[in-house]
């Protein structure tokens, strides 16, 4: 993970899952590992643009606030229906 999102979790006092329990400073290993069960994929055949999601977690949403990334990118409408596109990837 880069600097600022261990800086940030530190200063938040956030843990995610590390591969020895609960952990501050992750590392690019561990943030790798974190999002494999998650699944996004968005089809942009016609309009309108859908998209669906699955497996995001609140320790997702944490490392994407720790890393600058907007965690609404990973959230998806309803139970995982396809959704209007709304947001747009950092």
């Amino acid at each position: 993970m880069p600097r600022q999102g261990r800086l940030s979790l530190r200063e938040h006092d956030r843990h995610i899952p590390g591969h020895k329990g609960p952990t501050a400073t992750p590392t690019a290993a561990v943030g790798f590992a974190l999002f494999t069960s998650v699944m996004r994929v968005q089809f942009a055949v016609a309009e309108p643009h859908t998209r669906q999601g699955y497996g995001v977690q609140d320790d997702h949403r944490i490392v994407c606030e720790a890393v600058g990334m907007d965690p609404r990118w990973y959230q998806i409408a309803g139970s995982g229906q396809n959704s209007l596109l709304r947001t747009i990837p950092p």
